[in-house]
């Protein structure tokens, strides 16, 4: 019986034992890495504020001229003069200036702060209220529209008293003024008497009372009261 050659080749590669592997495809190639270049440092662009339309020193110059309540502007008697507080001269301080025109003077040079200018209504005497270096504790001060030597009518006021001007009598020979130097925790009603210099003691203030108007004549006064006790008693209920 004849073999075939095919025969034989199968026979021969079955007694051979383990098959080669398969072949595998090849890796493929490592692409070449492009090399890493540092960026060239650029300089940054220079930023500067922009230029001010005013100079600085322009705003140093800028003064004002207060007014609280109309407490710091006052026109005299005759209404020819107008005071009035200004920082024209580097701090606040009374100055008197023609209401028909003309430059203005500066007649305080206080070492404090001002709260208070009132004329009187019928001559030329000008009462303005200053603390002492901003302690807060401003005395009365009389005086008229040249700044003649201002008298003190508190000079003589214990260390923590102060006074807090109320207004001048219709006549201007006196005027109202709230006084702590009975109590410093309390503000009385007194009244200054131009001519004599004598202050009469009105009312007495108190931890529940405090003043709130005067009538014209100065014989009436509106007195405030406040009775903490029935408010807490509404609140609890």
């Amino acid at each position: 019986m004849r073999i075939s050659s095919l025969t034989i080749a199968l026979l021969l590669t079955a007694c051979a034992g383990t098959p080669p592997p398969p072949l595998t495809a090849p890796a493929p190639p490592v692409p070449a890495t492009a090399p890493t270049t540092t960026p060239p440092v650029v300089a940054a662009e220079a930023h500067y504020a922009p230029k001010a339309p005013v100079p600085l020193e322009e705003y140093f110059k800028v003064r004002r001229i207060s007014s609280r309540n109309g407490t710091q502007i006052s026109i005299s008697h005759d209404e020819a003069l107008i005071a009035y507080l200004s920082d024209e001269g580097g701090r606040a301080d009374i100055w008197v200036q023609p209401i028909a025109g003309g430059p203005a003077t500066q007649i305080t040079h206080v070492d404090g702060f001002l709260h208070t200018v009132a004329f009187s209504p019928t001559e030329d005497k000008l009462v303005y209220e200053a603390d002492k270096a901003g302690d807060e504790l401003p005395h009365l001060f009389l005086t008229d529209a040249k700044g003649t030597a201002p008298k003190d009518i508190a000079a003589d006021y214990p260390a923590g008293r102060r006074t807090d001007f109320v207004e001048w009598a219709k006549d201007g020979k006196s005027f109202l003024f709230l006084s702590s130097l009975r109590d410093e925790k309390h503000l009385d009603l007194c009244e200054y008497v131009v001519a004599s210099g004598k202050v009469e003691r009105l009312w007495e203030g108190s931890g529940k009372r405090s003043l709130t108007q005067v009538s014209r004549d100065h014989k009436r006064f509106a007195i405030l009261e406040q009775n903490l006790r029935r408010r807490h008693e509404r609140l609890s209920r």
